[in-house]
């Protein structure tokens, strides 16, 4: 008789095997010098995987199995997700999306399980504050810098963290704004 939670087990059951998945393909992946793009749907089943470059990956396939499912991805070179990586999202209508890097694992989703009407302003108010987060990190290079000529030698490097430290500060204070959640947590237990 009873069985009146059958559905809330199930669901719960499901989101676990999602959680492992999620898990298990962000650690395979994290460490890759080119990027790996995969689909996990809501039972946790790799729907879809394909290998990009170093610095990007993209495949209409899997973009559009990425409707109401997870898509993950990651970045070799450390940082948060791009403009681009937003307006995937977006365009893709994911449940959710994450990208893993060495130190830290990413998460965007819509508040709620729905894209808001309006997210497209979203990607573009970030796409904006990207480009001006980019300018003021190459500044504020040249202001270290500047009676320290040594430091050149780490222009990209140094500018590249600046930037994505800018780029993580807006979107913690502004994809609520906009009907989204975003999360960066550290990598548990990894040397350095």
């Amino acid at each position: 008789m009873g069985g009146g939670n059958s559905n809330f087990d199930k669901n719960a059951h499901e989101g676990k095997l999602m959680r492992e998945t999620i898990k298990k393909q962000g650690n395979k992946i994290r460490n890759q010098d080119f990027e790996t793009l995969c689909v996990i749907d809501r039972y946790g089943d790799i729907v879809g995987e394909v290998d990009g470059s170093g610095h990007s990956v993209r495949s209409d396939e899997l973009d559009e199995l990425a409707r109401g499912n997870i898509e993950m991805h990651n970045h070799p070179n450390e940082g948060t997700f791009s403009p681009s990586d937003v307006l995937k999202h977006i365009e893709n209508g994911s449940l959710e999306t994450h990208v893993v890097s060495r130190s830290w694992n990413y998460l965007i989703r819509p508040k709620g399980g729905r894209h808001p009407e309006y997210g497209l302003r979203f990607y573009q108010a970030y796409r904006e504050a990207d480009d001006r987060l980019h300018k003021k990190a190459e500044m504020d290079f040249i202001m270290q810098a500047k009676d320290n000529p040594e430091m050149w030698s780490q222009y990209d490097k140094w500018v590249l963290k600046r930037w994505d430290d800018y780029c993580h500060e807006w979107l913690q204070n502004n994809a609520s704004k906009y009907g989204y959640e975003y999360r960066r947590t550290s990598v548990k237990g990894r040397k350095k």
